[in-house]
């Protein structure tokens, strides 16, 4: 691990329930230089004026999550979030891996820190890392199992609903269009990864 990368990670012990997010942390992503939030245990809220990166806030757990820069409605490739004049951005999110469903808990501990590194020219690279920061993996298919063991949907728009996603939804006043999304509410909370 490099010395900018220890910098960026820290140990975290998680109190929280099973796939809850613990933390995110994200560098050089959009409008933000370097922010590190630590969540409760219920409902957070973020707050601020129009413009203030709320929504880039959302963007970073989507893509820490892996969702496709499309997916989020904020950008086409993923070098749109990397803040303008920086050669990366860095995403980080700590879930909760703790009780008896945790997911291989004696290679992880009881939290997992996804770290998605993202350069200005596009690419992109996962770090699955262990409650003390050490990688354990690199590969994407790791992160779905994780996610799928965790019940973790970032696409589901019951679970991260975006501003584009909702705006289309209250856009609709048909009954049978209405009732058509919320079916798409229970097919995605159905569908596992």
């Amino acid at each position: 691990m490099s010395a900018s990368t220890e910098e960026f990670t820290n140990n975290v012990n998680c109190n929280l329930s099973f796939g809850c997010i613990k933390r995110l942390r994200v560098r050089n992503f959009m409008c933000h230089r370097d922010i590190d939030l630590e969540f409760g245990e219920r409902v957070n809220f973020i707050i601020g004026v129009n413009g203030s990166g709320k929504s880039a806030l959302l963007s970073a757990i989507m893509v820490a999550l892996g969702c496709r820069a499309v997916d989020t409605s904020r950008g086409l490739n993923l070098s749109d979030y990397v803040k303008e004049g920086e050669s990366f951005a860095m995403v980080e999110i700590t879930l909760c891996n703790s009780g008896v469903q945790s997911y291989q808990s004696d290679v992880y501990g009881d939290c997992i820190i996804v770290r998605r590194r993202i350069g200005a020219n596009g690419s992109s690279r996962y770090s699955i890392c262990n409650s003390n920061g050490n990688v354990v993996c690199r590969k994407y298919a790791t992160l779905r199992l994780i996610l799928s063991k965790m019940n973790i949907q970032p696409m589901n728009p019951a679970m991260i609903l975006t501003q584009d996603f909702s705006r289309n939804f209250l856009s609709v006043v048909d009954g049978k269009k209405l009732y058509s999304v919320s079916f798409v509410f229970v097919l995605f909370s159905t569908f596992s990864l």
